[in-house]
């Protein structure tokens, strides 16, 4: 059975080695910029979707309770979407931050800058 088996071992010792490094590289990176945490496991909502959704709607919300206008939907417009909008811009615009509830369960956030409409789920 064993000779069925053709391998060399230095070549095998070689690509675990190169692969142990991959894994190193990436776990650095997600140390170094937070990739492991998730605030909604650390609050324990992270299968509680339309507890997540009522969250970022109240974050991305220029009238959210968090006193900040536009701030947080300028930040996820850039980073998330790509689209580059400064606050006044965003704060300029007509803006509608919503949530609705599909059957299923499935909850859509959806967020309309002026013609333009985003669907985040």
């Amino acid at each position: 059975m064993t000779d069925m088996i053709d391998f060399n071992r230095d070549s095998v010792v070689h690509l675990l080695s190169k692969a142990g490094s991959i894994i190193e590289k990436y776990e650095a990176i997600s140390r170094e910029t937070g990739g492991n945490f998730n605030i909604f496991e650390i609050a324990g909502i992270s299968t509680k979707e339309t507890t997540i959704c009522r969250v970022l709607h109240e974050l991305l919300s220029p009238a959210g309770r968090h006193g900040q206008s536009g701030a947080y939907l300028e930040i996820f417009l850039q980073d998330c979407l790509g689209l580059t909008f400064n606050k006044a811009e965003v704060e300029k615009r007509e803006y509608i931050v919503s949530m609705a509830q599909t059957k299923g369960v499935k909850l859509i956030l959806s967020l309309k800058l002026a013609e333009d409409l985003f669907l985040s789920k």
